[in-house]
């Protein structure tokens, strides 16, 4: 990490290395709020007539799975869809980049009597795919297989910045990062160092779940990744 660096990425270590190295790294701190833990998977016992991502960290857990190469796999997005790829699957189906997008794509395109959807996903979600589709007459499982551990601390990279007033913006890409950062924040009792630092929100409900700091300024940005 660079202590001079100008802008945080908030993201798990894996993914902000690659924003850093798009970004420039000499210009980046990175400063993980989550980090990713796998969770193991039960085993099935039915045959899934299509699979549901919402998360590139859920594409590792099909090769686990007792599955054709030619199942069905919906995707939130395209980024997902690539890792989907790249994993040889190659009915790939991808909706607009997020839920919503995506359980108008599945009622759309798949039929309830095809069978039982299987649905990867995190420990913690912000919108319940599975009750909407249970609404349409799909029958559909769960599966947990990764969770996302917060951080407990700040780095002395992080914190010798701030208190240098280093820093001109922290990018947020999820709720749950900026969930905490504001803990940590707050819990360290760093707000008066945040009037001259931007926070940078990849949507507009996580800019206005920011509004909990006092920063200098929020935006939101879907294209936030392309930025810099």
């Amino acid at each position: 990490m660079n202590a001079h660096s100008s802008i945080v990425i908030t993201r798990p270590f894996e993914d902000a290395r690659i924003l850093a190295k798009q970004w420039g790294e000499s210009h980046c701190l990175i400063e993980p709020m989550l980090s990713l833990q796998k969770l193991p998977l039960t085993p099935l016992s039915f045959t899934p007539a299509a699979i549901i991502l919402t998360s590139k960290h859920a594409v590792s857990a099909l090769s686990t799975l007792p599955i054709s190469l030619h199942t069905p796999i919906f995707t939130v997005g395209n980024k997902t869809a690539e890792k989907v790829i790249e994993a040889q699957f190659e009915n790939v189906l991808y909706a607009e980049g997020n839920v919503a997008s995506l359980i108008s794509f599945i009622i759309q395109s798949f039929a309830p009597k095809k069978g039982t959807l299987l649905y990867l996903r995190g420990q913690t979600i912000t919108s319940d795919l599975s009750a909407r589709l249970r609404q349409e007459g799909f029958s559909i499982a769960e599966k947990t297989v990764y969770q996302m551990q917060p951080a407990t601390q700040f780095s002395k990279d992080f914190l010798d910045a701030l208190q240098n007033n280093q820093l001109k913006a922290v990018t947020f890409f999820s709720l749950h990062t900026l969930t905490n950062y504001i803990k940590l924040v707050k819990h360290y009792r760093l707000e008066t160092w945040h009037p001259h630092i931007k926070a940078l929100c990849i949507s507009e409900k996580i800019a206005e779940a920011a509004n909990a700091l006092p920063w200098q300024e929020i935006k939101a940005n879907p294209l936030l990744e392309r930025l810099f």
